[in-house]
């Protein structure tokens, strides 16, 4: 499991954006924050940013592809969530 892991990371890791800079290439929340976390995300994910931005963490989003590579498509086919200390990767908005 932890191969799988370490590519996945790969794959978040090279298509990642520090959340502040993707509200702001979204055009549809124009310059309302929240509105951009409330129509993107699950209310436990807006106050897991709220709280982590309060913090000084660093936030980041991201999306996998279907048609990139074995280990994007097997998670793109599920939703999933992990979560410790220090990390928390939310994929639970799956689009398929």
């Amino acid at each position: 499991m932890q191969g799988l892991v370490n590519i996945l990371y790969e794959s978040l890791h090279n298509n990642l954006k520090p959340v502040r800079s993707a509200w702001k290439i979204n055009e549809k929340y124009g310059g309302d924050f929240e509105a951009y976390l409330k129509g993107e995300f699950s209310e436990k994910v807006l106050h897991k940013v709220k709280e982590a931005d309060k913090q000084g963490r660093r936030i980041y989003v991201g999306s996998l592809s279907s048609e990139e590579t074995m280990t994007e498509l097997f998670f793109c086919c599920d939703s999933f969530e992990w979560e410790n200390d220090k990390l928390y990767v939310n994929g639970l908005k799956c689009l398929w």
